[in-house]
């Protein structure tokens, strides 16, 4: 998986409500049709107990593993603290869209950042090339020390 990659998987978990505990189980619309337009009666309280018990699962379950989760965010504190005009850009790429929730063009990120559009771009493009970098070196060198 490329650095870009984990950044944008990064980002949807982080601001996804999806992977929230309570939020997951049966839709009345789910219910109506397993049980076929009649539905149970409100029982007391054993299935909020058995829902409770299934939605502590979900308290800690990223969409990427936990050594992904670290690596990523490692990569982008070493170059934000090397470069942050790369770090940010390229991380607010992935970020700001999704906490809009709307499509966003490299106008309206660069004026969220606030700088042109050509630095933007520059910034960004020049993040995601030293991110991977990054990734790749991490790579080898994590390969040297198995190989020792």
């Amino acid at each position: 998986m490329t650095a870009d990659q984990l950044l944008r998987y990064l980002v949807t978990d982080m601001t996804s409500i999806g992977n929230d505990a309570g939020w997951h189980g049966e839709s009345t619309l789910q219910m109506l049709i397993e049980f076929k337009g009649d539905l149970p009666s409100k029982g007391s309280g054993g299935k909020s107990n058995a829902k409770m018990i299934h939605e502590i699962r979900f308290l800690r379950r990223p969409t990427l593993e936990e050594s992904e989760r670290r690596l990523i965010i490692a990569l982008l504190t070493v170059l934000y603290n090397q470069q942050a005009k790369y770090a940010e850009a390229v991380f607010y790429q992935h970020y700001l869209p999704r906490k809009q929730n709307k499509l966003m063009t490299d106008r309206m990120i660069a004026d969220e950042l606030g700088v042109s559009v050509s630095s933007y771009r520059h910034n960004r493009d020049m993040g995601r090339k030293k991110l991977e970098e990054l990734r790749t070196n991490h790579l080898s060198i994590n390969k040297a020390m198995g190989a020792a």
